[in-house]
């Protein structure tokens, strides 16, 4: 009988420690489900999308994510080390928009390295923080583009065709600037190294406007524009000649 009971008791023990085993296990459903809502949960990091150093600052550039909305600060870090904190719901940047809204922000390098990889953190009101966002290191703006060179500006009938030799950049795309006599700005084209207009052309000075007329031994400078910022100084000046 003592024995029964021991096993009674035993068994009693085994079932309810195995129900409370199986309570404590979730199921399949429940594990599944598990990962989703965390994921849900989990802060995603803006895009930074440009840095640009001008001295003393850098300038940086971000896009928001999907949990913008939960995002109540934003941390800026440089190689990794936070030097600088931004309310994303109060403080307006370069660009005037909200910091959770994606934006600008002008970054003091006295503390920092304009050299380092800059990286964005999303944090939210209860200080959990996202994964840090893509790195960039800041494009310097002091470098100047080297200039294009003009090889030919050429009247032909009505028209003047300027032809130059492209600056070297790493960005997007290249803007030039064709200048007549340094002062009147003939054409402003995109990613080319030709442009023929018009040699009688019409600028605007304040309210007023102007008549300007490209003759034979005027002179021709180009300058270039990329879409990172830097810019080159003008070219050597050529002179227009009759084609």
């Amino acid at each position: 009988m003592k024995l029964r009971t021991r096993i009674t008791r035993g068994l009693g023990a085994v079932l309810l420690l195995g129900g409370a085993l199986l309570s404590a296990v979730p199921s399949a459903a429940a594990a599944e489900a598990t990962p989703a809502a965390a994921a849900e949960a989990e802060l995603i990091p803006p895009t930074l999308e440009e840095a640009f150093y001008s001295d003393p600052w850098v300038k940086l550039h971000w896009e928001p994510s999907a949990t913008a909305a939960d995002t109540e600060f934003i941390n800026i870090l440089a190689d990794g080390k936070q030097v600088q904190r931004l309310d994303a719901k109060s403080d307006a940047g370069a660009a005037g928009r909200l910091p959770v809204y994606g934006g600008s922000v002008n970054v003091d390098t006295t503390g920092a390295d304009p050299t380092a990889t800059y990286t964005i953190v999303a944090e939210d009101a209860a200080g959990n923080k996202s994964a840090p966002s893509n790195g960039l290191v800041p494009i310097d703006q002091s470098v100047p583009l080297p200039a294009p060179t003009v090889t030919s500006a050429v009247i032909k009938g009505d028209d003047l065709t300027v032809t130059w030799t492209p600056t070297v950049s790493e960005a997007d795309f290249v803007n030039y600037g064709i200048v007549v006599n340094g002062r009147d700005t003939f054409a402003i084209v995109g990613d080319t190294t030709s442009v023929t207009g018009s040699r009688t052309f019409v600028v605007f000075e304040n309210a007023d406007e102007r008549t300007v007329v490209v003759n034979e031994g005027d002179l021709i400078t180009v300058g270039a524009l990329d879409s990172n910022g830097l810019r080159s100084p003008r070219s050597e000046p050529v002179q227009v000649t009759l084609g």
